[in-house]
């Protein structure tokens, strides 16, 4: 991956809550990461105490846009006060200096058969890094996906699930050839 970086000058940023300020140097990237969060989130679930509705760092945080600024763990963890409020079972409100944030996992009015965008652009810096990681959700969504279409539960409580067919030969990889070698391997010994 190809990353161009432009410094840019030290800038000083401040939080539109109380009075810090640091000075922190920006380098300037075509793109951080595609649109986030990657679907409308339901934002009614969430029981947000009112007053802290308008201490939000980012108010529109349930609905897609661009990433402005991507913070490094250098100035994160002074930012963040440690002071956090549950929103639901997966996500909560953490207090920082630049307002409220929210973390964790909220619903998305996507159906549950719709698969997430999990695609990070190309050129994004973080592309490098989440390529195998996104592999590997889509490969745990596309089994779980057949295995919801294809089970059913056998009388005596067993789960019975169709094998997925190889649409390529090669996707089994070297198996059928090795599973031979062995079995004649196997055969001459006895």
């Amino acid at each position: 991956m190809a990353s161009t970086a432009k410094q840019l000058q030290d800038t000083i940023m401040t939080s539109r809550f109380g009075d810090f300020k640091t000075t922190i140097k920006f380098y300037s990237l075509q793109t951080i990461v595609s649109a986030l969060p990657s679907q409308v989130l339901i934002r009614d679930n969430l029981k947000m105490p009112h007053n802290i509705l308008n201490q939000l760092a980012d108010p529109n945080f349930h609905s897609p846009g661009p990433i402005d600024v991507l913070l490094g763990a250098d100035i994160f963890f002074d930012v963040l006060y440690g002071e956090k409020f549950p929103l639901s079972n997966l996500a909560c409100l953490h207090r920082t200096k630049l307002g409220w944030i929210v973390t964790g996992k909220i619903s998305t009015l996507s159906t549950p058969h719709t698969l997430p965008n999990l695609m990070i652009q190309n050129q994004s810096a973080l592309s490098f890094f989440t390529s195998k990681t996104n592999q590997r959700i889509l490969e745990e969504f596309k089994a779980e996906e057949h295995f919801q279409s294809t089970f059913r539960r056998h009388c005596s409580g067993r789960f019975i699930v169709k094998l997925p067919m190889a649409q390529d030969p090669k996707v089994l990889g070297d198996s059928l050839d090795m599973a031979q070698k062995r079995f004649l391997n196997l055969e001459r010994r006895l």
